[in-house]
């Protein structure tokens, strides 16, 4: 999700959809712009079709996706809140938060203390601040995630990875985060600030 935006497929996309839907919704947000050539090359329609699939809307069968009787009645009535809540506990409980990453598996206790990490938004995150200050937050509340890594990097490691794995793949992939700071090299230069949506979705008793 970019701007507001869900940006899911159903059925066999073509490469020209794949660069529109690339060009629309996520070159100015992607941290090294490329021109894809075909749907896979985009890692967030990779994600939408594993969402889609995994949850019953759109089934493989001999090299193509074809929708689902669960995904014709969602187009019929369609309801958004209901639907993005679902999108939100996929990629919250169930989808892997270190597909396509090269941490280590430390760091999928990012995944598991899921609620704080959208705690840290809500206390942190009303005006814009950056990705590393967001992960210094994180890694003050578990230090002993950087003793078990590697000694020298493991600050850095925590850091850059709770900035990457959780603020920008999943708090900003599902539209909880607004985002400014361009085309930047790593996700730590960018700087979020929590949406609308972040503070209708969630509410706290603590």
């Amino acid at each position: 999700m970019y701007k507001g935006r869900t940006v899911l497929c159903t059925g066999r996309m073509v490469c020209t959809a794949g660069r529109t839907i690339y060009d629309r919704f996520i070159r100015d947000n992607h941290f090294y712009p490329h021109t894809p050539s075909g749907e896979d090359d985009v890692k967030d329609i990779r994600k939408a079709k594993f969402f889609l699939r995994d949850c019953g809307y759109i089934k493989f069968r001999q090299g193509r996706y074809s929708i689902t009787k669960k995904g014709s009645t969602l187009a019929e009535s369609f309801y958004p809140v209901t639907f993005y809540l679902e999108i939100l506990h996929y990629f919250v409980n169930k989808y892997n938060w270190l597909y396509s990453t090269r941490y280590n598996e430390t760091m999928r206790f990012i995944q598991i203390s899921a609620p704080f990490c959208f705690y840290i938004i809500k206390m942190k995150a009303d005006n814009f601040i950056s990705g590393e200050e967001l992960g210094g937050v994180y890694l003050r509340a578990f230090p002993s995630l950087a003793e078990g890594s590697n000694k020298k990097y493991g600050n850095l490691m925590i850091v850059s990875g709770f900035s990457y794995i959780f603020i920008h793949e999943i708090a900003f992939y599902l539209g909880l985060l607004d985002a400014r700071g361009g085309r930047k090299i790593i996700p730590g230069d960018f700087e979020y600030r929590s949406t609308d949506l972040f503070r209708e979705v969630f509410q706290w008793k603590v």
